[in-house]
């Protein structure tokens, strides 16, 4: 499927914006949301989209604001940074987050170990200032973490207390990754699914020909049952009438 959610950055905003909002509110933001993504798949029927996509933001929700304040080791030197943790693999995190970067338009990182390393960039979600970015992800099959630590370059990192408006945006972005990660998610599951039902769909039509040979042959076989029938109840009439020449025959050298 060629459409990508990574790369439409306001259909996005919305969904992290539906999965941000209070509970009260969150079913009006979804409902809206849900409205458009049925825009891109027309072919779906309303009623199951909406579940589908519904329970998925529910799911990926109930882990999403817990970004906080911590320290990672950077060149063999801790350093402050903001990590969030997910119920998502570290494959679909990584995913996410190339995308995110992507629409933003910042350059590809470098790699430094373990590290993506965005220097100089400017991501309009962290800020207008440039800065140099640093992301590092580890987790398992069924959750994952993310550590951000931006700089200033030289070493300069940020900490809540010399840049709190920074450090809040960059805790406002990792928590919501889980919108987009579960648009990510949600995508792949349609993906596979459509894979399934063409499988099907392929096997359904060869059965569907291979019924129509069946068929024919059956009508064949039909036909050589009535042909044989007929065979059959003419070599009898044949059978009985030589019979009865026979018994004739026998009759007239008594006589």
């Amino acid at each position: 499927m060629r459409n990508d959610f990574c790369r439409n950055s306001k259909l996005l905003d919305r969904l992290a914006v539906a999965c941000t909002v209070t509970i009260r509110k969150e079913t009006y933001y979804q409902k809206s949301l849900l409205l458009s993504l049925m825009d891109k798949y027309k072919y779906m029927k309303k009623t199951s989209l909406i579940l589908s996509l519904l329970f998925v933001i529910i799911g990926f929700a109930t882990s999403a604001q817990n970004a906080t304040e911590s320290t990672i080791n950077i060149m063999k030197v801790s350093q402050p940074c903001v990590m969030a943790t997910y119920n998502f693999s570290q494959d679909l995190l990584d995913e996410t987050i190339k995308g995110r970067m992507e629409s933003a338009k910042v350059p590809s990182p470098g790699k430094s170990k373990g590290f993506r390393v965005y220097r100089g960039v400017n991501l309009p979600e962290f800020g207008t200032e440039k800065m140099d970015i640093y992301m590092k992800t580890d987790g398992k099959k069924e959750s994952s973490i993310c550590y951000v630590a931006v700089s200033r370059g030289y070493d300069n990192f940020m900490t809540a207390k010399s840049d709190s408006a920074t450090i809040s945006a960059v805790e406002n972005w990792l928590n919501t990754m889980v919108a987009y990660a579960s648009a990510n998610q949600w995508r792949h599951d349609i993906e596979d699914q459509e894979s399934v039902t063409k499988k099907c769909d392929k096997a359904y039509n060869s059965s569907v020909v291979d019924g129509k040979y069946y068929q024919k042959d059956l009508e064949k076989l039909q036909r050589k049952i009535e042909d044989n029938k007929a065979e059959q109840a003419k070599l009898l009439r044949e059978l009985e009438s030589a019979k009865a020449k026979l018994e004739e025959l026998k009759n007239s050298v008594n006589k």
